[in-house]
């Protein structure tokens, strides 16, 4: 029955994230969608190196190595795992969204995480995505998941592929013109999620 739930539940947020973004579903208020180049949004930096051996146990500060994108974090990261005792680099601003910069499948480099804590040491490969405008941090972590296919058109690269900055701010989005539209629509993707999540670390009741 549990494994039911989650697949049920996730099958919904595929299946409703697919309805809201295309419009088929609307909001209050939800009357304008305008189109927006991803580098109108954002300004585009990449942290610096932190193997997997400076991850420790015990560690002092908090970080995120480029590998716990794939296999750790979904499109909000509440709670970050990993620690390290190395405190030199790139660190995240509350509301960043990071990107892994390569993988061996283009899939993988289609995949966005905002991060809610600010001082977390972010490791090489990933590329970071900062405000320069106002929109809802959660809203844009959401669709860029969502417009995968867009992402995956600009991956270059044979056995390992890569995504660059320069190629991603090209990218064409379509956003609720008003912010509080983009709000609502996060908060609906996160109160799923935190549904999944409760059933994933084993509680069976929806």
């Amino acid at each position: 029955p549990e494994g039911n739930n989650l697949q049920l539940l996730r099958n919904f947020k595929k299946t409703v994230m697919f309805k809201i973004l295309n419009k088929e579903i609307k909001f209050e208020n939800d009357s304008e969608w305008i189109d927006v180049k991803l580098g109108n949004l954002v300004t585009f930096s990449k942290g610096s190196g932190l193997s997997k051996d400076d991850i420790v146990e015990n560690g002092i500060y908090k970080c995120i190595h480029y590998g716990e994108l794939f296999t750790t974090y979904h499109e909000v990261i509440d709670d970050v795992l990993s620690k390290t005792n190395v405190n030199f680099g790139i660190k995240s601003i509350d509301g960043d969204i990071l990107m892994p910069a390569s993988d061996v499948t283009p899939l993988g480099l289609a995949t966005a995480s905002l991060i809610n804590e600010s001082d977390v040491i972010i490791g090489g490969d990933i590329i970071i995505l900062r405000k320069k405008k106002k929109y809802n941090n959660a809203f844009l972590s959401y669709l860029i998941n969502f417009e995968k296919k867009k992402i995956i058109r600009l991956v270059t690269g044979s056995s390992i592929k890569h995504i660059y900055s320069k190629d991603l701010e090209t990218i064409n989005i379509n956003i609720p013109k008003d912010i509080k539209v983009q709000d609502k629509i996060s908060d609906f993707f996160i109160c799923i999620d935190k549904k999944i999540n409760f059933i994933d670390n084993g509680n069976l009741v929806l």
